[in-house]
C-alpha cells in the first residue's frame, strides 16, 4: 500500500510539472514581451564582417562587400566601399572648398533596416546640406554592433586620414556597452573552424521574446571569451570615450556634435532621462556640441511611423533625423551666431569657402 501511495505521489509531481512549467514559461514570455526586455533578431550575411587586429575594434566591415539580400532580416544590400562603409568612396584628400563631415555610429547609422541608401541619416543630411548651397559631403562610418568606444577607436585608426572639419558622433541608448548580439562569437566561430556560413536563427528564436533574451545573455558571455574587446571595455567606457574624442578633436582641429538618438519605444516604467543629461553632461565638459532629436523624432511621429523596432529608425525616421541634424549644423556649425562657443576650429560658411 505505501509502494502504492508512494507511486501516485511522484507521478503527483510529475503531472504537476508538466503543468506548472509551460505556464511559468508562458509568464515569462508574457512579462518579457510586455517590459519589452527581449533585443530583436537579424541576419547579418556573412562575409560582411572579419575579426580585426585592433583589438579596441574587435571586428570590422569588409571591404567591398557586395550582398544581393533584401528585406528587414539583413544589414544591408549592395555594394560596401574601399573601407567597408556604406557609403560611396571619397578621396582621401579633401577636395578645395568641401566642407567635410563624418558620420559616427552603429546599426542606426548603417541604416539597418532601410533598404535604400538612399534614405539613411548620412544622405538625407548631405542633401540636406546641399540644398541649403552649402558645399559638403558627409562620410558615413556606420557599424553594426559598435558602441562609443569603438566609433571614436574608428575615427582614430581611419577617420582622420581623411581630414574632417566636423565629426557627427550618434549617440542611442546601447552604446555604453558591448552590445553586438552574436557577431564577435559567430566570427571567433568561424575563425576556428574554418566555417564562414551563417545559418538563419531557429523560428522559435525569431520569435520568442523570452528565448532572444536569454540568448542575448548567452551570446555576451560567448564574445567576452573570444575577444579581448569586452576586456578593454569594461562596464561602461562611455566617460573616456568623451575625453578621447575631446582631445581628438583639439588636437586635429575639428568641430564634433554628439547626437542624442532617442530610444524610440521604451520599456513599461523606464526612462533613458538620466543617461540623456549624462551624455549632455559629457559633451559640455569635453568642449563637444551637443544636439538631441528627441522632440524632433517626437514631433515626427505625431504624423507617422517614425521605427522599425525600439532602437531602429525606418526611412521616415531617417529623414526626420537627417534633416533636424542639417538644420542643427546650418544653425551652430557653418553659420553659429556670435555668443555660440564651438570647439575646435570654427566652422567656414560653406558655398564657395577656400580650404
Amino acid at each position: 500500500m505505501m509502494r502504492s501511495t508512494r507511486s501516485w505521489c511522484q507521478g503527483g509531481k510529475i503531472l504537476l510539472l508538466m503543468v506548472t512549467l509551460p505556464a511559468a514559461l508562458l509568464i515569462a514570455e508574457i512579462l518579457v514581451r510586455w517590459l519589452r526586455l527581449a533585443p530583436e533578431v537579424y541576419e547579418i550575411q556573412a562575409g560582411r564582417f572579419s575579426l580585426s587586429s585592433n583589438p579596441l575594434l574587435g571586428y570590422e566591415l569588409v571591404p567591398f562587400f557586395e550582398s544581393n539580400a533584401s528585406g528587414p532580416m539583413f544589414d544591408f544590400a549592395g555594394k560596401a566601399n574601399s573601407l567597408g562603409f556604406r557609403d560611396r568612396d571619397h578621396p582621401l584628400v579633401k577636395p578645395k572648398g568641401v566642407y567635410r563631415v563624418l558620420v559616427l555610429g552603429d546599426s542606426i547609422v548603417q541604416g539597418l533596416y532601410v533598404p535604400s541608401s538612399r534614405d539613411i541619416l548620412t544622405a538625407v543630411l548631405e542633401r540636406a546640406l546641399l540644398e541649403q548651397g552649402d558645399s559638403v559631403e558627409v562620410l558615413n562610418f556606420g557599424v553594426s554592433g559598435y558602441n562609443t568606444r569603438q566609433e571614436v577607436e574608428m575615427l582614430r585608426e581611419k577617420g582622420l586620414p581623411f581630414n574632417p572639419d566636423l565629426v557627427v558622433l550618434v549617440f542611442c541608448v546601447n552604446d555604453t556597452c558591448l552590445d553586438c548580439g552574436n557577431i564577435l562569437s559567430f566570427l571567433g566561430r568561424a575563425e576556428r573552424q574554418r566555417n564562414t556560413t551563417l545559418r538563419r536563427p531557429a523560428g522559435l528564436l525569431r520569435h520568442s521574446a523570452l528565448v532572444r533574451l536569454v540568448y542575448a545573455v548567452q551570446q555576451r558571455h560567448a564574445a567576452s571569451a573570444i575577444s579581448p574587446l569586452a576586456a578593454t571595455l569594461g562596464p561602461d567606457s562611455v566617460t573616456e570615450s568623451f575625453e578621447v574624442l575631446g582631445n581628438l578633436s583639439r588636437a586635429a582641429g575639428f568641430t564634433t556634435v554628439v547626437v542624442w538618438f532617442p530610444r524610440l519605444a521604451r520599456a513599461k516604467g523606464s526612462s533613458d532621462n538620466d543617461l540623456r543629461q549624462r551624455i549632455a553632461g559629457l559633451s559640455q565638459a569635453n568642449g563637444l556640441q551637443y544636439c538631441d532629436l528627441t522632440d524632433a523624432l517626437q514631433a515626427g511621429a505625431r504624423q507617422g511611423p517614425m521605427a522599425v523596432d525600439a532602437l531602429h529608425p525606418n526611412a521616415a525616421g531617417h529623414r526626420c533625423a537627417g534633416r533636424e541634424l542639417a538644420r542643427y549644423i546650418r544653425a551652430h556649425v557653418l553659420r553659429p551666431p556670435q555668443d555660440d562657443s564651438t570647439a575646435g576650429r570654427s566652422a567656414r560658411p560653406a558655398a564657395g569657402g577656400g580650404d
